[in-house]
């Protein structure tokens, strides 16, 4: 597989989103090697002759997350203040450093500091910060899972996206395992208002060193919400071979599509560029490659 990125060993830096190799604070920008690329999330997807013919100009992505912070991958993008849903009055801050990582799935850029090859580089980015900070002890933003304090958070974030005229797709990485009627009724609200809902369908947390329960062998009791609501298309995530391995991604019926999710260069907070996901496959990185996707069609 894919080394890990720069900045780790005894730097003294933790490892904060991603939970594996990406260091809060560090500044190393990652350069694969030429073994390297053809492992990476982006080498399955060939946007060279997509961009041809649409980079997603004109096109809003709502991003609901954990905020958007500036990036030396975005430079020359274009992203809004958009909405903070927590109460702390800054979408433009990211304590988690996840929301920051899969905006720049979609939008970042090629020629920028972090040259990360967005899947839309020219969509606009609207953040909708539904999350200020995973707890440790509960889950980290890799298991797509949010505390249940956040969820009348998600539920506003995605009504306003719903609300906003501008914004013509809508991303949710993260997932909650019991379906809330706030979140039922803010998606039902986007979906009706002909708004493109993308949301991950769930990962299998013990993949990633957490003691959580494993996955059911009933697929329909794997159901993540929001990807598992109609209208909504639940994407799941593959690996460097195009497999979607039970052991690291839910299997149900809420499954639409799948993308790449593993060996994911991304912006890493304000400094850097990292590695994500090098150990399994992450659903809300696949969300970002669709939603991504989306915006050129």
């Amino acid at each position: 597989g894919a080394r890990k990125s720069g900045g780790q060993g005894g730097s003294g830096l933790r490892t904060w989103f991603d939970q594996q190799t990406c260091q809060q604070g560090s500044t190393q920008i990652y350069s694969p090697s030429a073994k390297e690329k053809s492992v990476l999330a982006s080498s399955i997807i060939d946007l060279e002759p997509a961009h041809k013919l649409s980079q997603g100009g004109k096109v809003s992505i709502a991003v609901v997350d954990s905020g958007v912070a500036a990036s030396p991958a975005f430079n020359g993008a274009t992203i809004e203040a958009g909405y903070d849903a927590t109460g702390g009055g800054n979408a433009r801050a990211d304590n988690e450093g996840h929301g920051t990582a899969v905006a720049s799935i979609i939008a970042g850029q090629a020629n920028a500091a972090g040259a990360i090859r967005g899947v839309a580089p020219r969509a606009n980015i609207i953040p909708v910060k539904v999350v200020d900070a995973l707890p440790r002890d509960q889950a980290n933003a890799e298991a797509d899972t949010y505390p249940a304090a956040s969820i009348q958070s998600l539920a506003n974030g995605i009504d306003w996206a719903a609300n906003n005229p501008s914004v013509d797709i809508i991303t949710i990485s993260g997932s909650i395992p019991t379906s809330d009627p706030r979140v039922e009724a803010a998606v039902a609200n986007a979906v009706a208002k002909n708004k493109v809902v993308v949301a991950a369908a769930g990962n299998v947390e013990k993949q990633r060193g957490t003691q959580t329960t494993p996955a059911s062998p009933d697929p329909k009791a794997n159901l993540r919400y929001p990807a598992a609501y109609p209208g909504v298309i639940g994407v799941t995530a593959i690996d460097p071979t195009g497999a979607v391995p039970e052991g690291a991604v839910l299997h149900s019926p809420a499954v639409d599509l799948a993308a790449p999710g593993m060996n994911v260069v991304v912006a890493n907070g304000t400094t850097g560029v990292c590695l994500a996901s090098t150990q399994a496959p992450a659903t809300s990185y696949a969300t970002a490659y669709v939603a991504g996707a989306a915006a050129l069609v």
